[in-house]
């Protein structure tokens, strides 16, 4: 098989496993479903992995995601970070899962234009981890002078963040209702 197959593959799964939900058992990023586990853990962060990053990004973190390997977070900290020359500076606060995740998107913004951004952060995260009420795990993390990627910014960046938060509501309505 050729590289592209073996990324169309890895994306497929990925898109079947959004689109058609987990396994019984199983959360969305394919490990076991313990109480109050909630699906927005596969759904926020890997969404907007799967709509905005290369398909080398992919690629290296696709297969890791649905297989449960690895947990991509999701900051939503426009008002409390900036990006500058490649390198996210701020504060996210109440992160979900941001305890245990190994990279964390965050919606940012740009320090000269102020427009909207969403990051990468794969490296050095800091944070202060918690417990919610319900029990899950969530954390206040830190970025100073940490390398970001940029995965999109300005209208496409508002329409990821947008889709993302519609998700969110939607995923929230399904763990209600069980």
């Amino acid at each position: 098989r050729n590289a592209s197959a073996a990324e169309e593959t890895s994306e497929q799964k990925l898109e079947k496993l959004i689109a058609g939900g987990a396994p019984k058992g199983k959360t969305m990023v394919g490990v076991p479903f313990e109480k109050h586990e909630t699906v927005r853990i596969g759904i926020i962060g890997t969404g907007l992995l799967v709509r905005l990053a290369s398909p080398a990004l992919r690629e290296r973190w696709l297969p890791a995601l649905a297989a449960g390997r690895a947990l991509l977070a999701f900051a939503d900290a426009q008002a409390g970070c900036t990006w500058h020359a490649g390198t996210l500076n701020g504060q996210a606060r109440a992160v979900l899962h941001g305890d245990v995740a190994d990279a964390v998107i965050v919606a940012a913004r740009d320090a000269a234009s102020q427009r909207p951004m969403l990051c990468l952060v794969e490296t050095g995260l800091r944070h202060h981890a918690y417990r919610l009420i319900d029990g899950r795990g969530a954390a206040d993390l830190e970025f100073e002078g940490l390398s970001a990627g940029v995965l999109a910014v300005d209208e496409h960046a508002a329409d990821a963040l947008d889709s993302a938060r519609a998700e969110v509501g939607a995923a929230q309505c399904a763990e209600a209702l069980g």
